[in-house]
């Protein structure tokens, strides 16, 4: 439960290209906003470079400041 706005926690999927119904994957990293909030970074087990994660969530992300986090 996200502790901004009390609904689940989102996430990005990275990896798949097709549309999904339902998805289980691995995460592999943390988006957190100034605001608090928090997206998830999850992928089908392909890794990804932190250049690749920030270029995939950029179009939503641009409006935000925020962090990325990685193991």
């Amino acid at each position: 439960m996200s502790p901004v706005d009390h609904e689940e926690i989102d996430a990005y999927i990275l990896g798949p290209t097709e549309p999904l119904t339902e998805f289980e994957g691995v995460v592999i990293g943390i988006v957190v906003r100034l605001d608090d909030e928090i997206k998830l970074i999850v992928s089908d087990g392909r890794p990804f470079t932190s250049r690749e994660i920030e270029e995939a969530v950029h179009f939503q992300e641009q409006y935000y400041k925020h962090s990325l986090l990685l193991p």
